[in-house]
């Protein structure tokens, strides 16, 4: 398991669902978003560019960190 530093505030990369269907040309990822700690330790809400911010949470294993 690799351990990931992503914290509340950083901007990160969510995998898209259903991307192992899908062949290889599309993108595995989208984003970025700005990820915002949870209650629960290992997830995350994110809130898009535009300032929404999703309804569930995504968990760590599912994101990866945007470097600018």
């Amino acid at each position: 398991m690799v351990r990931k530093n992503i914290q509340n505030g950083d901007l990160v990369l969510r995998r898209r669902p259903n991307t192992a269907n899908v062949g290889k040309l599309p993108p595995k990822w989208e984003g970025p978003f700005i990820a915002t700690a949870a209650k629960r330790p290992g997830s995350f809400h994110l809130t898009n560019t535009e300032g929404r911010t999703t309804n569930h949470t995504w968990n760590v294993d599912n994101l990866r960190r945007f470097y600018i």
